[in-house]
């Protein structure tokens, strides 16, 4: 009875249990991506406003240039890095769900009693 009228019920805390520490994780991966993600044409622009001026501007400004061209490769490693983390990571969560939810499930199955017409195919489903 006390299960029935209890929102949000168990399920829901042990289920976050489990994957809220490598979601965060996921998550921070996911927002270093995006901040790569915006840097790349900021950093094209700045460039390309450098190398727009005349000759002498772009003597100048060589080392800024230079800079920029880093700036806009170490973007494009990092969304790499960050992506192919964070991928890892979802999908370490998701398979923490499941490995969670099948042992409540299997759990559960073992205090059913033996006459009560379920099986543990019916509790998966």
């Amino acid at each position: 009875e006390g299960e029935e009228g209890r929102w949000p019920p168990r399920l829901f805390f042990k289920v976050a249990r489990v994957t809220c520490p490598v979601f965060v994780q996921g998550v921070s991966c996911q927002a270093l991506l995006n901040f790569f993600s915006y840097m790349q044409p900021i950093l094209l622009h700045g460039m390309l406003v450098k190398l727009s001026g005349g000759e002498s501007e772009r003597k100048e400004a060589r080392f800024e240039i230079m800079l920029h061209a880093l700036g806009i490769a170490l973007s494009v490693m990092g969304m790499w890095i960050f992506a192919e983390y964070g991928w890892t990571l979802f999908v370490r969560a998701d398979l923490r769900a499941q490995v969670v939810l099948s042992h409540m499930t299997y759990r559960k199955s073992l205090y059913l009693p033996g006459g009560s017409g379920y099986t543990v195919g019916d509790l998966q489903n």
